[in-house]
């Protein structure tokens, strides 16, 4: 069974943020990650954890 990327944690992590009126800059900022971070996450290269 294949899953939606709509409904991964990425997409997830988008819509929180996106929510929250934060910019992945400002998402990673406050998790201590870099921006390249949170655009891996957010398009699924990376998991939420940062681990490959």
């Amino acid at each position: 069974m294949t899953q939606s990327p709509d409904t991964g944690t990425g997409a997830r992590v988008r819509v929180a943020r996106i929510a929250a009126g934060l910019t992945q800059a400002e998402t990673a900022g406050l998790v201590g990650r870099s921006e390249r971070w949170a655009e891996d996450v957010e398009a699924g290269r990376l998991p939420l954890d940062g681990t490959p």
